[in-house]
């Protein structure tokens, strides 16, 4: 096997360690020696592929946003209106963030404690472009309203979506479903409010 080979191999075994701890533990919990040891190395060889836990969780959440894109760009039919593309995509956003949600507690949580830079380009700048897309179409169709504040509709979408995300670190695991489905409910309420009527 090449060099190269191996190295991301053994990134790759790093970095689906750290999703396995995040499924049980909270980010504050899972120490590189914990990391190290799961992946039966030293913390030497673990510095040779990750300077910190927090590149990890970064590297995490840049696949957050890729398997959305890849989602959105196959299962978004083109003939849609701007309003069903919308509920479609609120849909597969919340599907990610249900697969994904130990990975974005975490990095809600490390942000939030100031350890870490916030670097909010990673996880919302694709989300940004689609919802940019599809609000513009909405607009030019003359199915939203002209007046439409892009920056206002984004921030209150993150808002909510983030604000749901962060939640479910604080409901019991009974009521995580609930949750998401309440989360999903509000961002599909969200687009009724720049609709002509």
């Amino acid at each position: 096997m090449r060099r190269s080979q191996q190295t991301e191999q053994t990134r790759q075994k790093i970095i689906a360690t750290v999703f396995r701890l995040f499924e049980t533990d909270d980010y504050s919990k899972i120490t590189i020696r914990r990391i190290a040891q799961e992946c039966e190395m030293g913390l030497g060889t673990f510095y040779k592929y990750f300077s910190s836990k927090d590149e990890i969780l970064l590297e995490l959440t840049k696949r957050i946003n890729e398997e959305l894109k890849e989602r959105f760009n196959e299962e978004m039919p083109q003939d849609m209106t701007a309003s069903e593309r919308y509920a479609h995509f609120v849909k597969i956003h919340i599907a990610v963030q249900r697969r994904f949600s130990p990975i974005e507690s975490a990095y809600l949580i490390a942000m939030l404690s100031e350890h870490m830079s916030p670097v909010p380009e990673l996880y919302t700048f694709d989300v940004t472009q689609i919802l940019c897309s599809i609000i513009g179409d909405g607009i030019r169709s003359g199915e939203f309203r002209s007046d439409t504040s892009l920056e206002m509709f984004l921030q209150q979408y993150f808002i909510i979506f983030f604000g749901a995300g962060f939640m479910r670190r604080t409901v019991g695991k009974d009521n995580i479903e609930q949750l998401y489905a309440s989360g999903e409910q509000a961002l599909l309420l969200l687009i009724r409010t720049i609709e002509n009527k």
